[in-house]
């Protein structure tokens, strides 16, 4: 029973995430937003635009496939920026953090997150014989989040 209402929950949480972000053409990403994205990232390849709420949501790629995400505001400005990185480009205090609190873990992924206000780094943690965990870590090496993945 508990596995049912976990797999409902599951569903339900996709169901409202997909509703929330509704797909764009470049035509209906308004002009100011769109030329502020190609001024700045003019290689950008495999572009694809997204509306959540009142943010446009725009996923690309640049030079060797590196994945990127930035969310702006409909007045143009950047809100939110996340670049998948190398786990070698991480800081050696998120490394040593890492290290310490996660013995016997490799990192898979990561994603650095900026905002107008913090940096912070969402990892991918795999191990073989124990859990795997995404946890996200500001830059001063401080967990914020840690969940099973």
């Amino acid at each position: 029973m508990k596995k049912y209402v976990f797999l409902l929950s599951v569903i339900s949480f996709l169901g409202a995430t997909t509703i929330s972000a509704q797909d764009l053409s470049n035509s209906e990403v308004p002009s100011i937003i769109r030329n502020s994205f190609l001024g700045e990232y003019p290689q950008a390849t495999d572009i694809e635009w997204e509306k959540e709420g009142d943010l446009y949501k725009v996923d690309f790629e640049l030079n060797k496939k590196i994945e990127q995400k930035i969310w702006y505001n409909p007045t143009g400005e950047i809100v939110k920026r996340e670049e998948e990185m190398s786990a070698t480009d991480l800081p050696s205090l998120i490394h040593s953090k890492i290290k310490t609190e996660f013995a016997g873990y490799h990192i898979d992924e990561v994603d650095k997150v900026t905002t107008k206000t913090e940096i912070y780094y969402q990892v991918e943690l795999e191990s073989f014989l124990k859990e795997d965990w995404e946890i996200t870590i500001n830059a001063q090496g401080k967990i914020l989040s840690k969940v099973a993945d």
